[in-house]
């Protein structure tokens, strides 16, 4: 389980970087490329969330902190990626789910919610001070509010 979670947090935050870095000016950007990113991010955000899911069941203290400083990296890099709406470039090829639009400094508030939850669950001193649900419930909330 360490060296899975260990690859996969590598994979998925280099992955999400390379979309970041190709919409670097999100405003200059093709709005595909804008709502393609956030989908590959929120995409990593999902498996990251499984893995310190995972991680914490299995008492493993250093993949938890890996998923939960890897979430936090990848929340840190989606407000830029709202910017502006792109409402136009929804549905995405491929996705059940659209992003409904609506207020972005809420959107924003949740994502920066999910980025200090994961930062408290990365300087954890033992996986029973993980507070997953804090981390799962923003996702949740931007769920509920933001996609449909």
């Amino acid at each position: 389980m360490k060296r899975f979670a260990a690859v996969a947090a590598v994979l998925l935050a280099t992955v999400a970087a390379g979309a970041v870095a190709q919409v670097a000016d999100p405003a200059a950007q093709q709005p595909a490329a804008v709502v393609g990113a956030r989908k590959a991010i929120m995409v990593a955000i999902g498996a990251q969330s499984g893995l310190l899911r995972s991680a914490v069941r299995d008492d493993d203290l250093a993949a938890a902190r890996t998923a939960a400083a890897t979430l936090a990296a990848l929340a840190g890099a989606l407000p830029p990626l709202y910017a502006h709406e792109h409402a136009g470039a929804y549905p995405v090829a491929g996705s059940r789910y659209r992003y409904a639009g609506g207020d972005v400094e809420r959107l924003v508030a949740q994502i920066a919610a999910l980025h200090a939850a994961a930062r408290a669950a990365a300087q954890a001193s033992s996986t029973s001070a993980i507070d997953v649900r804090a981390v799962t419930a923003t996702c949740s909330r931007c769920h509920r509010s933001f996609r449909r």
